[in-house]
């Protein structure tokens, strides 16, 4: 029956890169060659398939939303799953390698 189906949520996989962002705050942009100093640092998690599962994960009436991607073991690694799940994210099709994210 149709009206049954309106309330069946969609399930939708992101397939792609998941990653964390480093975003250094300058009071100019740098000429060539200038070495500055940043006022701030923001870490934050990245990563088109990242962020779009975040987005819709957020939006949780909506869709269920699961990314596929690969995230190393280290603490970048854990950082990625840990702000995935945060937005509601299923991280089961994320593989885990050796190494650094």
């Amino acid at each position: 029956c149709l009206q049954d189906m309106v309330h069946i949520k969609p399930r939708i996989l992101c397939v792609g890169v998941a990653g964390i962002d480093y975003v250094a705050s300058v009071d100019h942009f740098p000429k060539p060659d200038e070495k500055m100093r940043s006022d701030s640092l923001l870490i934050d998690g990245g990563g088109n398939a990242a962020n779009t599962a975040c987005a819709i994960g957020r939006l949780n009436t909506y869709a269920e939303v699961a990314i596929a991607s690969s995230a190393g073991n280290d603490a970048n690694g854990d950082t990625i799953i840990k702000g995935l799940q945060k937005d509601d994210v299923d991280v089961r099709y994320v593989e885990r390698f050796e190494g650094t994210s």
